[in-house]
């Protein structure tokens, strides 16, 4: 039987590791109840193509989690299996640029500029 879990005191974490970087999603809600929501906002140039990973334990970081009887609760977690779970926070950059050949150029004559980005970019309205 599940018992309703209290949290007090710090901001209670999951850590986690985006790309070979420690991160963590911290508490946001669910005291009182048998299920709490840990959040992790994504930040600029974070990316992990294989898969973020969450690991054991839960840390408390100065907060206490227990029971109405005041019963710690196990920290442990099995971590789940984030392999879908992939981050590309990462601005994509002009890799290369390629100029028109020398030359003079006449009315009606194109001059084609090719960029090339470091990853598939989309385009919308006029770039």
């Amino acid at each position: 039987v599940s018992q309703s879990r209290y949290k007090t005191g710090g901001t209670s974490r999951l850590k986690l590791d985006v790309g070979g970087v420690t991160r963590y999603a911290t508490y946001t809600s669910g005291t009182g109840t048998t299920n709490f929501t840990y959040r992790y906002t994504v930040q600029a140039n974070d990316e992990d193509l294989d898969g973020l990973a969450v690991t054991s334990p839960l840390e408390l970081n100065g907060a206490t989690i227990a029971n109405a009887s005041s019963t710690s609760g196990s920290l442990l977690l099995t971590p789940p299996n984030t392999s879908s779970l992939k981050v590309d926070a990462r601005a994509t950059t002009i890799a290369s640029n390629t100029v028109p050949a020398n030359g003079t150029y006449v009315s009606a004559q194109n001059l084609d500029f090719d960029v090339t980005f470091t990853e598939p970019v989309a385009v919308s309205g006029t770039p």
